[in-house]
């Protein structure tokens, strides 16, 4: 029963900043109308409560300031939240691209099935050649097409960019 109670309890309660924030415009907004109090007005009272103004408003900015900090970091954090979950997608697709090639370096001939490659979009290549077959008979715009989804370059004559797709793909080519 007790251990009901302990999951069922909301963690520590954080400090809420905005209302920290306020809260201190309020006082610097109310302690400035105290030498409007007729009783105040003629004593010693006034040069301790300037001072106390003085800090409270130093106290709101240097508050400013830490919440800007705050806001920096939670944007650098988010940013690198999110490259942490670029660079899984990438190792992922990579790992898929080794494990493709080691299947395709055995394809030797032509109705020998070959495992699709994935673009830098993290999506399968669409037209992948399914057999080695099909492979050997892309022409250049075709080749070009795969590369470029592949982000490999398309540079070259038809030959060495043949060669250039084929080794990426794991399979053995020969001219």
């Amino acid at each position: 029963m007790a251990n009901i109670q302990e999951e069922t309890q909301a963690p520590n309660r954080q400090p809420n900043w905005e209302i920290i924030w306020q809260s201190l415009r309020n006082i610097t907004d109310e302690t400035a109308l105290i030498p409007n109090v007729p009783a105040f007005n003629q004593g010693d009272f006034l040069q301790p409560l300037d001072q106390i103004i003085k800090d409270v408003a130093a106290l709101q900015r240097e508050q400013d300031t830490i919440k800007q900090r705050q806001d920096a970091y939670d944007n650098q954090v988010a940013g690198l939240l999110g490259a942490i979950g670029d660079l899984r997608g990438e190792i992922c697709r990579q790992e898929k691209h080794s494990i493709a090639r080691v299947l395709n370096s055995s394809a030797i001939r032509y109705s020998s099935t070959l495992r699709p490659f994935y673009g830098g979009n993290g999506e399968l290549v669409p037209g992948f050649p399914k057999t080695l077959g099909a492979a050997k008979r892309l022409l250049r715009p075709d080749i070009t097409r795969l590369l470029s989804a592949l982000d490999l370059s398309t540079d070259g004559l038809m030959p060495k960019v043949k060669t250039r797709f084929f080794e990426f793909i794991g399979v053995i080519h020969e001219g």
